[in-house]
């Protein structure tokens, strides 16, 4: 008889399934860690939620992990919803006795941490509160942060720093790489020689989208512009509000269409805005990870989040929000198609470093290391 799986929960207390990306890197994390031998348990709280319930079916992947809806009160992110959270991960961690416990909650982190070895994830820091954020971090036994910033900004807070690791997050490199491309010129029935530049993502402001949609009249007439993704509201804005026949405007797809899409563009945007903290320093954008996997030519706003990814020598940075200079970046790159292929190729070669189970097994590694 073979030995049972150690037993991992991970805790995010978010509406599950979502629409946002950190559904995506969630649902990648939990099948990483599995992947990695491990039985894996998602704890999420139990809220009202308009998508459907599976969220297998939602992301478009196989149900190798297992997922609880927790019982909490009060509407999601509230101080008395975060509380019956993390008392619900408690007395669900008392019941399993996972091995390891891996949050994206600093207050379920804190929780869970008093029962069994637990390790808080830090995508974003709070606004205020710093001092009881950080105090409740240090319960944990280690802290994975997705950047070096956010990782000094923990350093001044007082958090040890051995005690935290820089993790960026990650992508389904072998995945991207064996997707095939969607014909996506005989769907937008663009024209012989037509050149595709494509964004991924949702189109709020902060992710630059209107930059974007302003250099499209600055690019040559070949080239077409698509915008994949965005909530249905949002896309119906800007179907309204945006109009050039050289735009076009998808919606969303499933998750597991994104990557066919991207490989089917001549050049991926990255266009963030920097009119945030989180924009600026926080940030560790799914879709670049993406966007390098794809093995397609990008170019990206140069700011200080983006610039811990990548630089020159793999893709095309140009100032934030400027449209005449994201145009000239995008033509830059077709007019130069073998400096294109070679920031293509180095950008592929440097993301193999970013796989969601290299990243698991240096999570897991992480917390071995620690006592």
């Amino acid at each position: 008889m073979s030995e049972p799986q150690p037993l991992l929960l991970m805790v995010a207390n978010a509406r599950f399934p979502t629409e946002w990306a950190h559904g995506v890197q969630i649902v990648a994390m939990a099948r990483a860690f599995a992947r990695q031998g491990r039985r894996v348990v998602l704890a999420v709280p139990d809220v009202d939620n308009p998508l459907e319930r599976d969220p297998f079916a939602f992301f478009g992947v196989p149900a190798d992990f297992e997922v609880r809806w927790l019982p909490v009160r009060g509407k999601l992110d509230t101080t008395a919803e975060r509380l019956s959270f993390a008392r619900s991960v408690a007395g669900l961690v008392r019941r399993l006795r996972p091995t390891l416990v891996v949050s994206r909650d600093e207050v379920a982190g804190a929780a869970a941490a008093a029962l069994a070895p637990t390790i808080v994830e830090v995508h974003k820091l709070p606004g205020r509160r710093q001092r009881l954020y950080a105090t409740l971090l240090r319960a944990a036994r280690g802290v994975v942060s997705t950047n070096a910033w956010k990782r000094d900004a923990l350093a001044d807070l007082g958090l040890p720093a051995g005690r935290v690791r820089v993790l960026p997050n990650g992508t389904d490199v072998d995945g991207i790489a064996a997707a095939v491309p969607v014909d996506l010129r005989e769907q937008l029935r663009l024209p012989p020689g037509a050149r595709l530049v494509l964004y991924s993502g949702h189109l709020h402001t902060w992710k630059g989208v209107e930059t974007l949609v302003d250099a499209v009249p600055l690019l040559g007439d070949d080239v077409h512009v698509a915008l994949l993704g965005g909530r249905d509201k949002d896309v119906a804005r800007f179907r309204e509000t945006h109009r050039h026949p050289r735009l076009h405007i998808l919606g969303r797809v499933s998750a597991d269409r994104v990557a066919g899409h991207l490989k089917a563009a001549d050049v991926l945007v990255l266009p963030n805005v920097p009119v945030s903290q989180e924009s600026r320093h926080e940030t560790s954008p799914l879709k670049l990870f993406e966007y390098m996997a794809a093995g397609r030519p990008v170019v990206a706003s140069d700011l200080p989040a983006v610039r811990e990814i990548i630089d020159e020598t793999c893709a095309v940075l140009v100032p934030a929000g400027d449209p005449a200079a994201l145009a000239a970046g995008i033509s830059g790159l077709q007019s130069q198609p073998a400096q294109a292929a070679g920031l293509a190729e180095a950008a592929l070669a440097r993301v193999q470093a970013h796989s969601w189970d290299r990243r698991a097994a240096q999570i897991l590694d992480f917390a071995g290391q620690l006592r």
